[in-house]
């Protein structure tokens, strides 16, 4: 992730797109940092879907989503065949590597928000070298666009370093809500399984 330090006889082309792939460098490493959330999200997604494909009891594979997040569950009767369904198992197996990398979201967003600011103070020396680089090369086509985006370059790291900064300190909450979010689907499926079950009762007379 880390950038080559500066060289002062760096070649022009070399200056300018180290100077205009600062801005990916810092969505790199924020990209890297939230990684968990979406991941958090997509397993989610996937352990309803596969409880909707097969059928399966929503109430119990949740509780073996929680077990695999290290929560605390209450002693239930789960279906031993669930408990060992490879699909189940292999499904459970990225839970918890996704609840690990979660536990870690913090240390990223830390890791993050320090590289954010140390592209930001980049920024201006390396601006400045490679719009030197590319004046000094004369006039070409479409220079005076590439000037102007070396000069407000740095104003704009340092304003996405700061959004960084500011969202980087919010990073364990929303590891908490992502967290949530693994086993609130399949929690919403099993109340609707369930009101569904009641609303086929009929009145005993």
């Amino acid at each position: 992730m880390d950038l080559p330090s500066t060289g002062t006889h760096a070649e022009p082309p070399t200056l300018l797109r180290r100077a205009l792939g600062l801005r990916e460098a810092l969505d790199e490493a924020w990209s890297w940092a939230i990684a968990p959330l979406e991941q958090a999200d997509e397993v989610a997604a996937r352990l309803v879907e596969l409880a909707r494909r097969r059928d399966l009891p929503y109430a119990g594979l949740r509780m073996l989503t929680q077990a695999a997040l290290g929560d605390e569950v209450r002693a239930a009767a789960v279906d031993r065949w669930l408990e060992s369904d490879p699909e189940v198992l292999a499904l459970l197996a990225v839970v918890r590597h996704v609840g690990r990398d979660l536990e870690g979201v913090q240390a990223r967003a830390r890791a993050a928000s320090r590289r954010a600011m140390a592209i930001a103070l980049e920024a201006p020396a390396l601006a400045r070298q490679a719009a030197a680089a590319v004046w000094a090369q004369g006039p070409q086509p479409g220079r005076d666009a590439t000037l102007q985006a070396l000069e407000a370059l740095p104003r704009e790291l340092k304003a996405h370093a700061d959004r960084v900064r500011a969202e980087a300190s919010l990073a364990p909450q929303r590891a908490d809500a992502a967290r949530r979010r693994i086993v609130e689907g399949l929690r919403a499926r099993a109340r609707a399984a369930g009101l569904q079950r009641t609303d086929r009762l009929c009145p005993v007379g």
